[in-house]
């Protein structure tokens, strides 16, 4: 089953924000941020960006 928008949209809500600011700033490739957007990321910011390579 497809996840809602509303589900998607709230976990990107915990992600540290140098990482929001790459997506929003394109520095990011999309395919590398979907995939891992798509499991559960770690709660701290240091762990999520280590995670995601930015």
């Amino acid at each position: 089953m497809a996840k809602s928008n509303a589900a998607k949209i709230s976990k990107m809500m915990l992600l540290a924000p140098d990482i929001i600011e790459a997506i929003l700033e394109g520095r990011t490739d999309d395919w590398m941020m979907l995939k891992p957007l798509d499991r559960p990321l770690p709660m701290r910011w240091e762990e999520q960006q280590v995670e995601l390579g930015i």
